[in-house]
């Protein structure tokens, strides 16, 4: 398999590469003779230093285009003694092996020194993939472990580092935080959160940003900690669960309980435009499938507008009665003027016949009611004000409130029938309205 070395990483600002102490006691080889020619000790260093030193020198590390995306900060001499550098963190890293292989808690320290050299390459990661291959190396030719277990695990967290930078081999990569944020307000759409209990709750997922699954402890040689995002299969996952613990919080008792009737229509509109939304995005989207959280929300969605729809006609039947906090309109008028006026908007064909009860109703501030709140107007609207002005002066004796011709209401509220006043306007919408 072909190893990429050097790597550069675009997405953070510029790190310069750190100096590396090497631990206490260090001594590349047992023997001090040896360790005073290092790195041209033994065939391994002496190969390692080497080719990274022919590499540094031939300049084929960095292209000019490269050079030239980093020209703001970019310095060559930043970088001189690297080929050094790495074959002395490499062997630092042989001694850290020898002298924790044993203990307890070997396998967090030894990872933990990897992860420590590795972030003193900075950023821009020019270098840390060849210090990578030559441990990768090291462990798996070189070292001699009395437990060949411990080199096993070692080896494969060490490879695959190299491997996961290289081409996250059988790993699934986390989801950039522009993606997480675009997915989770793709949600929101379907998601019904105009119902009053999701209401406080959208602002949570509209602000969520990067979602964080996993942190590690602390690295004991430089306080750090790793931190794992969460992956395209992950995100869907979390997300379905959310869909069904929010869904499941819905009580439909509760809206029947109530017996608001503002609240359960509110509920109704909410329940059949979410899942208008959902038939349009279906049919104009260029989405094969939807994911698995937004088929749920559109199956609840319909199992809602059924159920919504069985209470409707429950209510039509009479069987099951909101309370209605609309209030029909309240006048001064007696009696006796109301049906004056019903009889004169019926016999004239302005309206459609309606029960003197029902017409009282309508102007007695009761709850409002479909079968008992409700006049159809039947003539079209520029003849209301010619009937309410005519109406108002021959019924002179009756003493309705009269304000430029219009009908009052307390509070001063009146409806005019001054025509330059758009006041039939305001008239038919009441009776027609109701």
């Amino acid at each position: 398999m072909k190893i990429k070395l050097f790597e550069f990483d675009t997405t953070k600002n510029f790190i310069p590469p750190r100096k590396i102490d090497p631990p206490n006691n260090f001594h590349p080889h047992k023997s001090d003779e040896l360790s005073k020619k290092f790195p041209l000790c033994c065939d391994f260093h002496k190969g390692t230093f080497q080719w990274l030193d022919d590499r540094y020198k031939s300049g084929t590390w960095i292209t000019d285009k490269e050079k030239q995306r980093y020209k703001n900060w970019f310095k060559k001499e930043i970088y001189d003694g690297m080929p050094m550098k790495i074959v002395q963190q490499v062997s630092y890293t042989e001694f850290i092996i020898s002298e924790k292989i044993n203990t307890n808690n070997w396998y967090k320290v030894i990872t933990d020194y990897i992860d420590y050299n590795i972030h003193s390459f900075g950023n821009p990661d020019f270098f840390s993939r060849a210090y990578l291959f030559f441990l990768v190396h090291y462990i798996k030719e070189v070292a001699h472990f009395p437990d060949e277990k411990k080199k096993n695990q070692l080896w494969q967290y060490t490879n695959g580092k190299l491997k996961g930078r290289s081409a996250n081999e059988n790993k699934e990569t986390p989801v950039k935080i522009e993606v997480v944020q675009d997915t989770i307000r793709k949600w929101i759409k379907f998601f019904p959160f105009e119902i009053d209990r999701f209401k406080n709750l959208k602002r949570f997922f509209v602000n969520q940003g990067i979602i964080i699954t996993e942190i590690s402890d602390e690295n004991v040689f430089d306080g750090s900690v790793k931190i794992k995002t969460i992956t395209k299969t992950e995100l869907s996952e979390w997300l379905l669960s959310a869909t069904k613990k929010l869904l499941a919080d819905v009580d439909q008792m509760e809206i029947i309980q109530q017996k608001d009737e503002a609240k359960f229509y509110n509920y109704s509109l909410v329940i059949q435009s979410k899942y208008h939304y959902f038939k349009q995005q279906e049919l104009l989207s260029d989405i094969k499938a939807f994911p698995d959280y937004v088929s749920l929300i559109a199956e609840w969605l319909n199992e809602e507008k059924s159920f919504l729809e069985h209470l409707k006609t429950e209510l039509k039947k009479g069987n099951l009665i909101l309370n209605s906090n609309i209030k029909t309109f309240s006048t001064d008028y007696s009696d006796n003027q109301l049906e004056t006026l019903r009889n004169s908007l019926v016999e004239q064909q302005f309206i459609k016949p309606i029960s003197q009860k029902n017409f009282n109703y309508i102007f007695q501030c009761k709850p409002l009611k479909e079968r008992k709140s409700k006049i159809i107007w039947i003539k079209p609207l520029t003849q209301a004000h010619y009937f309410f002005r005519g109406f108002i002066f021959q019924n002179k004796e009756m003493n309705y409130p009269l304000i430029n011709a219009c009908f009052s209401f307390p509070g001063k509220r009146k409806l005019d029938s001054n025509y330059k006043k758009g006041g039939y306007l305001q008239i038919d919408n009441v009776f027609k309205g109701l």
